[in-house]
Order: C-alpha cells, then sequence, then structure tokens
C-alpha cells in the first residue's frame, strides 16, 4: 500500500483484514508504531472513531509468500469493511465529502493531531509552532504580542497593526488597539482622517479607506481631551544594509556548554528602517578564536527556522520574515571570540563580534547558580 511506512494489506486468521505497517520500517522503526499504537488508544478513549488495532503475528510460510516482510509482532489497523467492496482514500476527494456522516469525527483527529504533533512524513511542512499564540517560532512578538500588550495594560497604551510600505494606489482599513482612552485619532503625514471614540469589542479602532501615501502615519489616544499615547510608522524605502543585533542573558553569554546567544537580522533601507515586506535569503559566516582544544571552539551554530518552509533548520543561510528573523548559536566550554557576518548581494553586510566567557568548573560541575531573570518593563525592540 501507499505510504513511508511501506504497509501490507493482510487478510488475518481470524478472518478480518488489517493494514499492517511492520517493525523497523523506513519511517521511524518501532517509534512510530508506538506512536501509532498510543494514538489510537487515546482516540478511543476520546470517544472518537478510529480503526481497531491488533498485533498482528507474521510466521516465515506467510512471509516466503509476499516478499521481504520482517516475521514477528507487527502493527494492524482494522480495515473498514470489506476490501473488495470498500474503498479507502489517503486523500477524500472534495466531491465525496457530503457524503460523509461523521464529519465531527474528522474535526476531532484534525485536533487530536495538532494537540499531539502527531504529523508523519507527508505532512513535512505542517507545523503548530506559529498557528496561534504572540511570538513566532524564533521567539520574535507577532502583531497578537503587541495587542495583548495593549489590551493587559493599565496604563493608557497604542499599536497600529501592520506597517505602513505599501504599492502605489493601495487603499485599505487601518486598525489601531488602544487601552484606557477615551477616543483615537488617525494621521497620514500630519493629517488627520478622523477620530474614532467608539471601539468595536472594546479595543479595535478601525480606519476604513485610508489610501497609501509614502510617509509616515500616526495613531494618537487621548483622555480627557489632553493626548496620552500615540504610535508611528514610517515607509520604508529600498533595502541597503542588514543590521544585527545580539541577545544574551544578563553577564553576556557564557562557555558553559548550554548557554545560547540569539541574534536578530533585519534587512533596513538607508535611514534604518527595517523593510516589512522583504522576504529573501541572507547568507551566514562565523569564525572564533579559541580553538586551541576544541575542533569546535567557543560556540556551536545552531541557525534559525523559516515558516512553511522544509529543512531550514541548522543552515548557514535563511529568508527573513517581514524584514526580520533570528538565529542562534549555542555555547561550548571552550571561551573564546566570535564573530558572525551576514550578507546578501547588494546589501551593505554586517558584522557582530562577541565573546563566550569562562564558567568555572570541576568535574563538570559550577558553584555558579543559573541566572533569574526578572521581569522588566519596557518594549521589545522589534517594535516599529
Amino acid at each position: 500500500m501507499r505510504g513511508e511506512t511501506r504497509s501490507y494489506l493482510i487478510e488475518a486468521d481470524d478472518g478480518l483484514a488489517y493494514v499492517v505497517k511492520h517493525a523497523n520500517n523506513p519511517q521511524g522503526g518501532r517509534r512510530v508504531l508506538v506512536n501509532e499504537f498510543i494514538g489510537s488508544i487515546l482516540l478511543a478513549q476520546l470517544g472518537v472513531a478510529t480503526p481497531d488495532r491488533a498485533l498482528v503475528d507474521i510466521d516465515s510460510d506467510f512471509v516466503s509468500n509476499i516478499g521481504p516482510l520482517p516475521t514477528g509482532l507487527h502493527f494492524g489497523s482494522r480495515y473498514p469493511g470489506d476490501p473488495g467492496r470498500t474503498a479507502v482514500y489517503d486523500f477524500l476527494p472534495d466531491a465525496l465529502l457530503p457524503q460523509v456522516v461523521n464529519l465531527e469525527d474528522f474535526r476531532a483527529v484534525l485536533v487530536f493531531d495538532k494537540w499531539t504533533a502527531n504529523a508523519d512524513g507527508r505532512q513535512d511542512s505542517s507545523e503548530v509552532c506559529r498557528v496561534s499564540g504572540k511570538v513566532d517560532a524564533v521567539r520574535l512578538p507577532k502583531e497578537a504580542y503587541f495587542a495583548e500588550r495593549v489590551m493587559q495594560s493599565e496604563k493608557p497604551d497604542i499599536h497600529i497593526i501592520g506597517h505602513w510600505t505599501y504599492p502605489a494606489n493601495t487603499t485599505k482599513t487601518m486598525n489601531v488597539i488602544a487601552n484606557n482612552v477615551d477616543s483615537v485619532e488617525f494621521f497620514v503625514n500630519g493629517a488627520s482622517r478622523g477620530k474614532v471614540t467608539q471601539p468595536e469589542n472594546g479595543y479595535l479602532y478601525a480606519f476604513p479607506n485610508i489610501a497609501f501615501t509614502p510617509g509616515a502615519i500616526k495613531a494618537v489616544g487621548y483622555k480627557g481631551g489632553v493626548a496620552v499615547a500615540q504610535h508611528e510608522l514610517k515607509t520604508a524605502g529600498a533595502p541597503a544594509a542588514i543590521k544585527l543585533t545580539l541577545h544574551t542573558a544578563p553577564g553576556g553569554f557564557r562557555a558553559d556548554g548550554q548557554d545560547v546567544a540569539l541574534i536578530d537580522f533585519e534587512v533596513v533601507d538607508a535611514n534604518g528602517e527595517r523593510c516589512p515586506t522583504d522576504d529573501a535569503r541572507v547568507d551566514f559566516t562565523w569564525n572564533s578564536v579559541g580553538r586551541t582544544v576544541s575542533a569546535t571552539g567557543p560556540a556551536v551554530w545552531r541557525g534559525g527556522y523559516n515558516s512553511g518552509r522544509p529543512n531550514s533548520t541548522n543552515n548557514l543561510y535563511l529568508n527573513t520574515e517581514c524584514g526580520i528573523n533570528r538565529v542562534a548559536m549555542r555555547s561550548t566550554l571552550m571561551p573564546g571570540t566570535i564573530t558572525l557576518t551576514a550578507k546578501r548581494e547588494g546589501l551593505k553586510p554586517a558584522t557582530i563580534t562577541f565573546d563566550s566567557k569562562p564558567v568555572p568548573m570541576m568535574d563538570g560541575l559550577t558553584k555558579e547558580m543559573p541566572l533569574t531573570l526578572s521581569p522588566v518593563e519596557r518594549v521589545p525592540m522589534d517594535r516599529k
């Protein structure tokens, strides 16, 4: 049958047909079969329709008749009906969807797969890390982060959703999230485009039919007639350079074998404004001082991640997303100096240098306590 697990449709001695996936199969050996066995148990406990499961014992006489299938116990799923009369679809045609009588089970299995991260090789492009939440896969804040920050603020706060870098002749609704204000006024290049006093759902101030004009937009929140909060966005010019920003814990990058340095890379225009529509490859090179003992040196490259792009991790290249992305480097037990350079043809490259600081150790142990971070009230540098 189809699939990377190379399953077989087999009639067992109980007279029933089973889809059998053999142990040590190419997709993941026994682990995949254990995952499927546990998953079928959980689905049954949740009351979701799922094929009956069974352990199918294949003997040597059976194997000699059908080919290279290992003997022993294998995972079997009960075939839903008579194989000669009942069709089973890997991908259900849209035309047959109205005939499905248990769509609720379809929805339940979808939720179950997302909940348990139950994805096989055919779903290698699926992901759950950016489906919801306030930050993306590398912990860069999304628009939802700023919206939530405003809504939970005890003080006047405001945020324009999106950016102000669009093609000519663009007209759209501009949305503003504000809290603890009486009204919000929207400006394009200093000219008012209206004031809203009644937000939707308590926080959303919408300004329809705003024509794009290069320059700057600003949202101002008022309370008692006084401006108490504002947020401004500017139009970005053509990509001109790459910008690098280093993030480490207080005290810097530590040579303890487990610390991580995060490096943001942005594509900016000639004025340093991030280009929010940029989505293209950036290449990295790095070197270090201190490789007298370790072939690796004071750091290990871990790279970053691109949403929806298979095999995007651990490479010395990565695409920006909305003009920014983030890569990581892990420390080793060797202190030293690391230099990282980011390049793209046609842009001014950027280089950053930082140290991996020594950590006193004896037999793999240190007397230094793990760092404890205290929450601070600040706006992340990613906000534009």
